[in-house]
């Protein structure tokens, strides 16, 4: 990378991967994938009522003052309190929140989708079974698709 490293790096929630991207790239900034969060903000809050104010709060254009307001109604008036998931993501705002990130160019982007879609054609496409020699011609297809689309 001719000695420049990212400003900052978007990842789903791994432990690991998070750890090994500080030690390689000490400054880089983590940002969590809004995609991962909203998928487990159901899972965990299990209301539409909660998973709607908790969009609420991601929102894209907003002040950190306002985000910790609106973070805080929240918690209030849903309850949340005592809620673990909720603690956890509590320290973790400053990590998926766009207005923590307003000193950041990210281009737009918010999730890893497109590292998820090539995830899932690799799978697709390669399924199990395959020799190596398939699997190497398989890989390159899909790769020429992908680079012209």
């Amino acid at each position: 990378m001719n000695g420049k490293m990212p400003k900052a790096v978007l990842i789903d929630n791994d432990e690991a991967m998070r750890k090994a991207i500080e030690t390689v790239m000490p400054e880089a900034r983590h940002r969590l994938c809004i995609w991962h969060i909203g998928k487990n903000v159901f899972i965990h809050l299990k209301s539409k009522e909660k998973l709607k104010a908790f969009n609420k709060c991601k929102r894209k254009y907003q002040t950190v003052e306002q985000f910790e307001r609106l973070w805080q109604e929240m918690i209030d008036e849903l309850d949340l309190h005592d809620d673990i998931w909720m603690g956890n993501m509590n320290e973790k705002i400053d990590k998926f929140c766009q207005a923590f990130f307003s000193d950041i160019f990210m281009a737009g982007m918010r999730s890893t989708q497109r590292c998820e879609g090539i995830n899932k054609e690799f799978k697709r496409v390669l399924g199990k079974g395959k020799s190596l020699v398939e699997l190497v011609a398989l890989a390159y297809r899909l790769l020429m698709k992908l680079r012209h689309n």
